[in-house]
């Protein structure tokens, strides 16, 4: 069921897919990344204490995101976080899309469909299928 104004992903779902910049590439779809679990972490500001956290705790856990059988991919709303001092990127177990024009953010229900500054920070799973997983 929708939100008004957000995409909400059900059971079952597809992601959407999206290209955006990441540290390490200038195009990367989402899409290549099937056939592991991925981790999607919508933020906006990656000095936030709650963002920080979470952040930390995936670093923490290089044998859950080992990229083989999972992969985290953090999608920040906030260009800044690109340059130095922001995010690291720490392969295989850290990396970031640039969306802040908030594309992936939209498709995937963390910000409005029309547009807007708004962001709801928030995890999504996805199943090597790239669908929601059914529990």
């Amino acid at each position: 069921m929708s939100e008004p104004g957000f995409v909400v992903l059900e059971r079952g779902d597809p992601a959407r897919d999206f290209t955006l910049p990441t540290q390490g590439q200038p195009r990367f779809a989402l899409g290549s990344a099937a056939g592991r679990w991925l981790v999607l972490f919508f933020y906006g500001a990656g000095h936030l204490p709650g963002v920080e956290a979470a952040l930390r705790a995936v670093a923490g856990a290089p044998e859950v995101f080992d990229d083989r059988r999972c992969a985290f991919f953090g999608v920040a709303a906030n260009r800044a976080e690109f340059a130095p001092g922001g995010v690291a990127t720490r392969f295989p177990t850290l990396r970031h899309f640039d969306d802040s024009a908030r594309t992936a953010a939209r498709a995937d229900g963390a910000a409005p469909r029309g547009g807007g500054a708004e962001l709801r920070p928030g995890w999504v799973v996805l199943a090597p299928d790239l669908r929601v997983p059914a529990p």
